[in-house]
């Protein structure tokens, strides 16, 4: 008993990662947010979103160029509560053939 030491996880590989002190770069959600015409303020590093018919503020801070993973989950999360991911300007984006070249219309 006394000196062994046991993993508190039989399987240490399959431990989730801590979620809480990941960071992701705040371009992404703060561009995504703009995308889908969220009003943006600016109060020092914090970015704080509001629309019309979404009730939640949302809150970016962008100390050093990144954001929280709780940051990014509540943006995640007031997307698909409100059906906002079909919400853009660009509805029928155009399309491309394999090489990547916009295809012509009647083609």
């Amino acid at each position: 008993m006394w000196g062994r030491h046991e993993p508190a996880n039989k399987n240490p590989g399959t431990n989730p990662p801590r979620h809480g002190r990941l960071k992701y770069r705040v371009r992404r959600p703060v561009g995504l947010l703009r995308h889908l015409g969220f009003d943006e303020r600016v109060k020092g590093s914090h970015h704080i979103f509001t629309r019309d018919d979404v009730t939640e503020i949302l809150n970016l801070q962008t100390a050093g160029g990144k954001a929280k993973a709780y940051q990014v989950r509540q943006v995640r999360d007031v997307i698909v509560a409100y059906g906002l991911a079909g919400d853009s300007d660009d509805q029928n984006p155009p399309q491309t053939d394999d090489t990547g070249a916009e295809g012509k219309d009647g083609d």
